[in-house]
């Protein structure tokens, strides 16, 4: 059933126009930007003797691009097709009388958009430091991180390994793909319940903006930590030394009880599905 729903959604047009349309333009922003970087001479910031290279900023900036906003919208748009495309065409049925389980079903068409969140991100992360790779060399990543005091105060910059600076850009990527997946698998329950994948996608980002804008809201105490947009740029403390875990951990934690508590409701109503839908 897995396999079956990745064949439908790597067909499917509309899956290879939303993931060029966040990899391109980030990749050609993140080059253009570096471009701007080099000199007349085609010195870079090494090259002259400043303290850090602008590269190791570069695959930093391509995930800010797509952090807040982009990336979960595509998301959204995906998880909203995984039950709306099927209803609207009228296939849906079908795919009921089919010997699979219910739980199966919805899980597997959800793993998919996972999948497909988790992918994308991946692919604009390697498109921006192939990029970077390409503009300065590898000579030029240099990659340093802020140093914190009380308060969260920057004090100075830390010399990070290449490795190091991978992995935390690893880590950064992860975490954003993962918000993303709670924002789509909300995508996923509404567009099964409203029938429309329009609707599940709206639903979905406007409960995303929502939050964020509610978050900033600081009379709302506690609550404000249930509500996903407030994590949304937390994967940014990767780059201070040290990272500050608790926040990450807070807001992939967040990430999950949004993911859990809408597949819990999307699967409670596909099961009170009949082929009359």
């Amino acid at each position: 059933m897995f396999r079956v729903e990745m064949s439908k959604t790597r067909r499917r047009a509309r899956t290879w126009v939303l993931a060029v349309a966040l990899v391109v333009p980030v990749a050609v922003a993140v080059g253009a930007f570096g471009s701007q970087l080099v000199d007349a001479s085609g010195r870079t910031a090494t090259q002259i003797g400043t303290a850090a290279s602008p590269a190791a900023l570069l695959p930093f900036l391509g995930l800010l691009l797509i952090a807040a906003l982009p990336l979960p919208v595509v998301g959204a748009v995906v998880g909203g097709t995984a039950f709306g495309a099927d209803t609207a065409d009228g296939t849906l049925r079908y795919w009921l009388v089919r010997p699979v389980g219910r739980t199966r079903m919805y899980l597997d068409k959800l793993g998919v958009v996972v999948l497909f969140s988790f992918l994308v991100a991946l692919a604009v992360l390697v498109a921006a430091v192939l990029v970077v790779l390409a503009v300065f060399g590898p000579g030029e990543v240099r990659p340093l991180a802020a140093t914190t005091g009380t308060g969260g105060v920057t004090t100075g910059l830390v010399d990070l390994g290449v490795g190091e600076w991978l992995l935390r850009l690893g880590f950064s990527a992860g975490y954003v793909a993962f918000l993303a997946c709670a924002v789509a698998s909300v995508a996923v329950a509404v567009g099964l319940r409203a029938e429309s994948t329009a609707v599940g996608a709206a639903v979905a980002v406007l409960v995303l903006v929502a939050s964020a804008g509610l978050a900033t809201i600081e009379w709302i105490g506690p609550l404000r930590g249930v509500l996903l947009g407030r994590w949304l740029t937390t994967w940014t403390t990767m780059f201070t030394d040290p990272p500050r875990w608790s926040d990450m951990i807070a807001g992939a934690t967040c990430a999950f009880a949004w993911l859990v508590v809408s597949t819990v409701a999307g699967v409670w109503w596909f099961r009170r599905c009949d082929v009359t839908c």
